[in-house]
């Protein structure tokens, strides 16, 4: 996959988080935001590396405030969310 083809995937997964963000019950927003993405075969396996990249980025910037490790960062988060 292309360096520009993840990085428009994504911005697709932001905008989705960011409907979801703005409203966390709003659940048919998201669902109608992300259902847009999906067109074509392979259009969830897109979606989901768009998120995957999405969580990583984020968990990038859990790591720098917090000066921990991303491996532990994970496992707290499983073990306080019962995961």
């Amino acid at each position: 996959m292309e360096r520009d083809e993840i990085k428009g995937l994504t911005q697709q997964a932001f905008t989705a988080m960011m409907a979801w963000a703005a409203d966390p019950d709003g659940f048919e927003m998201t669902q109608s935001q992300i259902a847009t993405y999906v067109p074509g075969p392979e259009g969830e396996i897109k979606l989901i590396n768009g998120f995957v990249n999405l969580a990583g980025l984020l968990l990038d910037e859990l790591e720098q405030e917090t000066k921990r490790d991303r491996v532990s960062l994970l496992q707290d988060i499983a073990r306080r969310r019962d995961c």
